[in-house]
């Protein structure tokens, strides 16, 4: 059986923790304890065919210069995960992109989805446009897609592109690229707004 998995990768706060219940269990704690040692796996069937998912929860305290290179042998996807009603927490993943972008272009290197979580919440709350998520995804070359962790918005969608993405020529089940310059070619058809 396949098996995947997936860095969600954020600033503290943005609700990475429910986002991986909420697509394992497929409901929303509002108790849920933030350690971040716990294993959210589960199986999924895609496009009629079962495969094992694990969304691993890097602290962001252990985003130091070496984390993703350690990510990118551990890791086929990066979810880069922002709160829409939290500036700094966007910031964040700008102040990581250099990496992010490196990692990404080279062989064997993470598929890649932006997600603006907690979408659900009142509009007047919302500190990130929209725009500015879809123009961070046009600049790794990647998907977009706002997402609630709360109502369950988009997860189960998020995961089954990914898990897709994954499957396409030039990956092997374990991940492994055919090469950055295939890379490259899929990133220019494939940049979709979810």
């Amino acid at each position: 059986m396949e098996e995947w998995k997936i860095a969600m990768i954020g600033d503290v706060g943005v609700g990475k923790i429910s986002f991986a219940f909420q697509a394992v269990n497929g409901c929303f704690c509002d108790e849920i304890n933030p350690t971040l040692d716990e294993i959210y796996r589960s199986q999924f069937v895609v496009d009629d065919r079962r495969c094992t998912v694990e969304l691993l929860l890097p602290y962001p305290t252990e985003l130091d210069a070496g984390w993703a290179n350690r990510l990118t042998y551990t890791a086929q996807a990066w979810a880069l995960v922002y709160s829409i009603t939290s500036g700094a927490s966007f910031d964040h993943l700008i102040a990581l992109s250099p990496q992010v972008a490196t990692h990404a272009k080279l062989e064997g290197g993470p598929v890649l989805v932006v997600l603006g979580n907690k979408c659900d919440l009142h509009e007047a709350l919302r500190e990130v446009p929209k725009k500015k998520g879809e123009e961070l995804a046009r600049w790794f070359g990647c998907h977009f897609c706002e997402t609630s962790a709360k109502t369950g918005q988009n997860v189960g969608r998020v995961i089954a592109d990914l898990v897709r993405r994954l499957r396409q020529p030039g990956l092997a089940i374990s991940g492994v690229d055919s090469g950055p310059q295939k890379r490259e070619e899929r990133r220019k058809k494939t940049c979709v707004i979810l």
